[in-house]
């Protein structure tokens, strides 16, 4: 009897450290795991006592989606085609001592953090007899931009307004005088809020100041006194900005008049068609009159090119054979008119012609006088005006 009282206790007690043995407890962090937006994060699980994890089943989920997994692992394969935590969620060391799967760290990173991220995350573990869950909560902050300032003068006052983007949770903006011992400016009824497309917070903001106002203020942005962004403005440098902006403008008007007066001064004298002589009226040696002499181009164009015939360079010009025929009786021949290309607007001028063809008979007469450029060249009027006022 007592021979059979032992193997009963020996027995019991072997079946009570094996079912010791297979129980499983699933640690996690005991508090709030702080995550950046945009960023990656570890949610550290382990089991204990420390045990390998690689023959067990390792489950991943959000409250409520306990058959939809954001990571899950069985038979040595791990699945995260659940949600929107594909390629974002896998298995990681909670620290670099960690061994991983086979020393029972069963932590998960996730990455490219957003706003839905925010909240409990389940971590389940099933064993061949047992199972246990914990739960870890993870929470998001965004650091925003830097704040901009703007600033618009007023007759006796100026609008200093600051706006930044980016953050959250909802920051708080707080403007200050930085030459008044850090005095505050700024009223919150004064601040205005919004969200983003992807949830992030915008603050505006404004303060109006006296346009004397010449010391420096600042804009800060906050969620905690070691997340900060802020940013100031010295009015006082403005205000000395501002008067050397008036002198820069007025300097660059007076600049402005003095080289469009050079350039006119400057075309009427060497602008194309003629040169200027001396106005001197007993001032009529050809030989320094042909000094500022200049070649004139002929209007190639706008005349009778069947009856005109000129050479390369556009400066002589003969008539056709054919207009003899067509023009040999009476009349003033019209269509053999061809004026210049240059037009004279002011001062002395004289022309000179030559006969320079060698070996070609000249014509019996040729005429040379002034018009109106707007005049068209086979105009009967303009030519006997023409005809008057050299004498004919």
């Amino acid at each position: 009897m007592k021979e059979t009282l032992v193997c009963l206790c020996v027995v019991f007690l072997g079946s009570r450290l094996i079912m010791a043995s297979d129980v499983i407890t699933v640690n996690c962090s005991e508090t709030v795991i702080m995550g950046q937006y945009g960023s990656s994060v570890v949610l550290p699980c382990w089991l204990t006592p420390e045990m390998n994890a690689e023959a067990l089943e390792i489950r991943w989920y959000r409250p409520g989606q306990f058959k939809s997994p954001l990571l899950f692992y069985q038979n040595s394969k791990i699945i995260t085609d659940y949600n929107t935590y594909k390629n974002r969620s896998s298995l990681t060391l909670r620290n670099p001592q960690s061994t991983g799967l086979k020393q029972g760290d069963i932590s998960l990173r996730l990455d490219n953090l957003g706003l839905s991220d925010i909240g409990i995350f389940h971590c389940y573990v099933t064993g061949d007899k047992s199972y246990h869950e914990k739960t870890v909560t993870l929470n998001l902050t965004a650091l925003g931009s830097l704040p901009f300032l703007s600033l618009k003068d007023h007759h006796d006052s100026v609008n200093l307004s600051c706006s930044s983007c980016g953050w959250f949770p909802q920051p708080s903006l707080l403007w200050k005088s930085t030459t008044e011992k850090g005095e505050a400016l700024s009223d919150p009824r004064s601040h205005i809020y919004s969200r983003q497309e992807n949830g992030l917070f915008c603050v505006y903001s404004w303060v109006i100041l006296s346009s004397s106002v010449s010391n420096s203020i600042s804009c800060s942005v906050s969620l905690s006194e070691d997340k900060e962004r802020d940013v100031s403005l010295d009015l006082g440098a403005r205000l000395s900005v501002d008067n050397s902006v008036v002198w820069k403008i007025l300097f660059t008007l007076v600049c402005v008049l003095v080289l469009t007066g050079i350039a006119l001064l400057l075309y009427r004298k060497y602008k194309p068609g003629y040169k200027p002589v001396s106005t001197d009226e007993s001032d009529t040696n050809l030989e320094v009159l042909r000094k500022s002499a200049v070649t004139i181009k002929l209007d190639m164009e706008n005349c009778n090119k069947h009856y005109l015939k000129f050479n390369s360079q556009g400066d002589m010009v003969r008539d056709a054979p054919e207009a003899a025929v067509e023009y040999g009786g009476h009349g003033f021949p019209y269509e053999l008119c061809v004026r210049g290309r240059d037009v004279l607007r002011s001062g002395r001028s004289y022309w000179e012609v030559g006969l320079k063809i060698t070996n070609v008979p000249p014509t019996k007469s040729w005429l040379i006088g002034v018009t109106k450029a707007s005049n068209p060249i086979n105009d009967q009027k303009v030519i006997l005006s023409l005809l008057k006022i050299l004498g004919f």
